[in-house]
């Protein structure tokens, strides 16, 4: 039986050992992007990016590991909708600490001669 039908029929028989198999596959769909990781490592730069890496990871899992048992509480207390609202709201708070201005180039100035590249870096 794969995971997937195993957690469905879990779920479908109501069934305790569903949460288990619900939070495992949760846990393992998403602690697995690497290109956090490699975001992390190039912004800390070689000597940081041991430190960096062992922060973010340490964060991450300590979030992902409370999530479950906060929101459920929530939802208890709030019901469904106000907790899913909360949860819908984190994205769009996150979005404003995304430091997009250090990725965007900045502007030339009018009449502004753009130098060449240098050799052998590939420009």
């Amino acid at each position: 039986m794969s995971s997937k039908a195993g957690s469905a029929g879990a779920a479908a028989a109501r069934s305790p050992v569903a949460v288990g198999i619900l939070l495992v596959c949760a846990v393992v769909s998403v602690s697995t992007n690497g290109l956090a990781f490699t975001a992390v490592a190039e912004y800390a730069g070689s000597a940081w990016a041991g430190r960096a890496l062992g922060v973010q990871n340490t964060g991450q899992n300590a979030l992902a590991a409370a999530t479950p048992p906060v929101l459920a509480l929530t939802i208890g207390w709030a019901g469904f909708a106000p907790s899913f609202a909360v949860v819908a709201a984190f994205p769009l708070v996150a979005a404003l600490f995304v430091p997009v201005r250090a990725e965007r180039p900045e502007p030339a100035e009018p009449g502004a001669v753009r130098a060449a590249p240098a050799a052998g870096r590939g420009g």
